[in-house]
């Protein structure tokens, strides 16, 4: 194995290592608020299980963690190739950082952290940038088959240039969530809100 695999293994590790960490020292000894009320042990474990799968990309295991499982549509494959792209690179943008303490009292127990995700917005541009490829080719007549229509070949090849563009040049966006753990149904779960919801679309709703 080359050395600059054997370094960029590491450091993935040592990634995973800290955020694990974070994670972990964000839940223990920690029961500032109300005074005499301890946190759960089950409410901590579920908030750990939660960030943890965010983290790790496994939208399908965060969303088990949500009171009432949630479609979120997050874990759902496309048929189409492009649509199948975006949100696999949606996923896989996925970081936890700035877990706070947990705030307790006597009617519940809160947690901000920080969740980056892609830019899903930036797809607005989509279109236009695609208009811009098609109108950069040089020989255009090439394009088109005898009915004047875009070849279907020559439209997937500049929609997935657009796309690869899109993707490329996409921003990341931090959303500060704030969290409450509840207890149902004989567990603890985290309570949706429209704040974590918007931050797992991407602030496309």
């Amino acid at each position: 194995m080359k050395l600059s695999k054997i370094v960029s293994a590491l450091f993935a590790f040592l990634g995973m290592v800290l955020v694990a960490g974070g994670i972990f020292l964000s839940f223990a000894n920690r029961n500032a608020g109300a005074p005499g009320r301890a946190v759960p042990q089950e409410a901590k474990d579920c908030a750990t299980a939660f960030l943890t799968a965010l983290n790790d990309h496994d939208l399908e295991s965060a969303r088990t963690y949500l009171y009432g499982n949630p479609d979120l549509g997050l874990s759902q494959t496309s048929e189409d190739p492009q649509t199948a792209k975006v949100w696999e690179a949606f996923r896989s943008s996925f970081a936890v950082s700035d877990i706070a303490p947990l705030r307790v009292s006597q009617s519940e127990i809160r947690l901000d952290f920080t969740l980056t995700t892609l830019e899903l917005k930036a797809l607005v541009n989509l279109p236009s940038l695609a208009r811009n490829i098609l109108d950069g080719k040089e020989d255009q007549d090439s394009l088109y088959d005898e009915n004047g229509t875009l070849k279907p070949q020559e439209k997937t090849a500049i929609m997935e240039e657009a796309l690869e563009k899109t993707l490329a040049e996409a921003g990341s966006v931090n959303r500060t969530c704030t969290i409450s753990l509840v207890e149902a149904e004989g567990r603890w779960w985290v309570l949706p809100n429209e704040n974590l919801l918007s931050a797992l679309s991407g602030g496309m709703e």
